[in-house]
């Protein structure tokens, strides 16, 4: 299956836990997750409320449901290649240390991913 979630935030906060199990529950076993990842862990609390997510919680949360793929989209504007590859770098870092299957990429123009 293939799940697509533009501007969808997981924050924590009490009234996000029903929502937060629910989203857990719809990427359970997905084969494929197209997923926003608009700021860099370190700058979402700046933006909270907005709706967005960070690379580290999205890949978290679908390593955690057993998603096969993982690709990233939508990252802020402001951020230059080089900070683009970083956020990939870091996120494929962390999957490591927790021994994830997962994997991870950013999208882009005529990426094909099989389903």
């Amino acid at each position: 299956s293939l799940v697509y979630c533009p501007a969808n935030s997981i924050e924590g906060g009490k009234g996000l836990a029903d929502f937060n199990e629910k989203f857990l529950q719809f990427i359970r076993g997905a084969e494929v997750l197209i997923h926003d990842a608009r700021y860099r862990h370190q700058d979402l609390a700046a933006h909270s409320g907005e709706g967005h997510s960070s690379s580290k919680l999205i890949a978290e949360a679908a390593s955690k449901e057993g998603v096969r793929d993982l690709v990233l989209f939508g990252l802020d504007i402001n951020y230059n290649r080089e900070q683009c590859q970083e956020i990939l770098d870091e996120t494929r870092r962390e999957l490591a240390k927790q021994h994830s299957s997962l994997q991870v990429q950013l999208a882009k123009a005529g990426l094909q991913v099989g389903v």
